[in-house]
């Protein structure tokens, strides 16, 4: 039986790998550790200590981690830990997750974020491979330095930006995503090979005489985007012709679940 859970939500492949660093590090301390993706979640006894790896999104945590930290079980004052993925900062992310935890008794020994690259493309275009390498080994780092402060009890909550107008903003971003699978498009570049529908975490493609359509309860996390082996998929305007954020594609990214 494991001690130590391990979640992680990954749209394209950035939270997963510092997941799975952190892990290894707790395994290396002897800590016996079991990763899982929230999508996968089925309930059952909290463990000794409990870790979330998410990546941000407008400030705050992707909905689908939000409805996890519900359903999780009450803490009893086990031991949590809360680390966030962002590519520029990562305001009141963690904290928001952490007072989540506290509120359901959990005792949060630790929350922080990581820097890393960008997969969000709409505000700007995908870093090179080369860069993206050199953002991954610092947050890969860092996340190992993250699991060896949780194991030898020496880590600290972070104190995190408790300005209310980035949770307002990240508040807007919430209502914005009832209607953001209007702004998904195929191109004409699309194959119909149906990979989005298999790659998305959420499953709210389907494929429509060989055309991908999109419904209510989009993530919004651009894996469907990114991965496209055609590049085919647009959000709106703000996507067109740029680079795709696909480091993973290539190495790690058959790990992911449901690829």
């Amino acid at each position: 039986m494991p001690n130590s859970h391990v979640y992680f939500f990954s749209g394209t492949g950035n939270t997963l790998v510092l997941a799975r660093a952190y892990a290894e590090t707790l395994i290396a301390r002897g800590c016996q550790v079991e990763l899982v993706d929230v999508t996968a979640y089925a309930g059952g006894k909290p463990t000794e200590l409990l870790s979330i790896f998410f990546p941000v999104y407008c400030f705050g945590a992707p909905r689908i981690v939000n409805k996890f930290v519900e359903q999780l079980p009450k803490g009893e004052g086990r031991r949590a830990a809360v680390f966030a993925n962002a590519a520029g900062m990562a305001g009141p992310a963690p904290a928001m997750v952490a007072e989540a935890l506290s509120s359901k008794g959990y005792r949060v020994v630790a929350s922080d974020w990581i820097l890393m690259p960008s997969n969000y493309i709409l505000g700007r275009e995908a870093v090179v491979p080369s860069e993206a390498e050199s953002q991954i080994a610092e947050g890969c780092s860092r996340a190992r330095e993250l699991a060896l402060a949780v194991a030898n009890g020496t880590a600290v909550p972070r104190k995190m930006s408790k300005w209310y107008l980035l949770r307002l903003a990240y508040s807007g971003f919430q209502k914005g995503l009832l209607h953001v699978h209007k702004f998904y498009r195929a191109t004409e570049k699309c194959t119909g090979c149906g990979v989005c529908e298999d790659l998305c975490p959420v499953k709210v493609i389907t494929m429509q005489n060989e055309r991908p359509r999109w419904h209510k309860g989009c993530e919004h996390c651009m894996r469907c985007v990114n991965l496209c082996p055609a590049a085919a998929i647009e959000v709106g305007r703000l996507t067109v012709g740029k680079r795709r954020y696909d480091y993973w594609r290539g190495s790690l990214v058959q790990d992911l679940p449901l690829l």
